[in-house]
């Protein structure tokens, strides 16, 4: 069967071009005629023309292939040794490189390699958890350092690079837009994000770490995670929803890392509790299905000394309301926190629950917010 299809094949061209040889005197002599009708481009001339053309690339294309240049030697590759790959941005010439957490977890080696290709060995500065923040630190000088921007000026629909090296590929460069801002996101490594940058711009695995960027080149943000897709039992990405860590925030970790290796002031609103979902409470209890599950946040535990324990709440109390917002569950409470100021005096609306009778008696009170620990318990 093969070779009788290479004969029809070849027997089919051969017909096409006796044709076209035989009808050459309506085609015309020229040449032009000839390979016009074999689809060849041509001039006028009768010249072949190049199927390489020239083009040119818009004002929009030429801005974008000026950032990514520019950016591409402000962003490494991260090799956390027997761990995994990611992404850095190189803050100062003289090698302090910004990561996230995740990235360097669990690690004693690492290695950086430069846009250039020379790889080199890195430190770990400091690290910060609830932050997912980390510092390397490399012997260079005179590096490309990253320009952050304001994060706060961010506005939603703003185009955006993020340039990283997605799945150990090298190098890559994704566009985007800003999706959202002031996203509160929790990892389950226990960090969470308040004011996160939402972005389309795609961030797959090994793209932590690296930058998001505006299209005049300021870093805005480092890419951190993507989202989950609740319908995707296999616990797949959802595709277009990405999170960064705002710039701004990352500019109040990073300075202390470099300076000192630790956080001393996270500068974040801090309450004192560990806490669960009430409506995940219930259901755990065994809870009718055929009730409403109940919002708010059932107290674990109260620090000693915080301001939760200063505002009399105890173990099994439920939190439904905090600074005049309802408190739904422990993301509301991180959003709600997240707005607030250290040293702020807010209203908590809470239930306390009576363990022998099980009746509720709804609390008001006045509470001072204090500092979160760089590393709460």
């Amino acid at each position: 069967m093969a070779r009788m299809f290479g004969r029809r094949a070849g027997a089919a061209f051969l017909l096409i071009v006796i044709g076209l040889m035989a009808g050459r005197a309506s085609i015309g002599a020229s040449p032009t005629g000839l390979l016009g009708a074999l689809g060849i481009p041509v001039d006028a001339a009768g010249t072949v023309l190049s199927r390489g053309q020239s083009f040119s690339l818009t004002a929009h294309e030429q801005q974008l292939t000026a950032t990514s240049s520019k950016v591409a030697a402000q962003v490494v590759q991260v090799e956390n040794v027997g761990q995994g790959l990611g992404s850095g941005v190189i803050a100062t010439p003289d090698g302090y490189i910004v990561t996230n957490n995740h990235v360097v977890e669990g690690g004693t080696r690492f290695y950086v390699t430069l846009w250039n290709g020379h790889r080199l060995s890195a430190k770990l500065v400091g690290t910060s958890p609830i932050d997912d923040l980390a510092v390397l630190k490399v012997d260079a000088t005179n590096l490309s350092a990253a320009r952050f921007g304001d994060s706060d000026k961010l506005m939603v629909g703003q185009e955006v690079l993020a340039v990283g090296n997605p799945l150990g590929l090298g190098e890559t460069v994704t566009t985007g837009v800003v999706s959202a801002v002031k996203r509160t996101v929790s990892e389950g490594s226990g960090a969470y994000l308040p004011h996160a940058i939402q972005t389309s711009a795609p961030i797959n695995p090994g793209n932590s770490g690296g930058a998001l960027v505006s299209l005049d080149g300021q870093v805005v943000g480092i890419p951190t995670l993507e989202a989950s897709d609740p319908q995707n039992n296999a616990g797949g990405a959802a595709q277009g929803i990405g999170f960064a860590i705002p710039s701004n925030r990352v500019a109040i970790i990073v300075n202390q890392l470099m300076a000192s290796g630790k956080v001393e002031h996270t500068g974040r609103a801090y309450l004192g509790i560990a806490g669960a979902d009430a409506a995940q409470t219930n259901q755990m209890n065994g809870a009718s299905q055929s009730q409403p599950s109940a919002n708010g946040v059932v107290v674990q535990s109260v620090s000693t000394g915080t301001p939760a324990a200063k505002a009399g709440l105890q173990q099994g109390d439920i939190i439904v309301n905090l600074a005049g917002r309802p408190v739904q569950n422990m993301d509301s409470l991180f959003s709600i926190l997240a707005d607030q100021h250290v040293g702020q005096t807010v209203t908590i609306v809470f239930k306390h629950v009576n363990q022998t009778t099980g009746n509720s008696t709804q609390i008001t009170k006045k509470v001072t917010l204090g500092e979160l620990p760089a590393n709460p318990r």
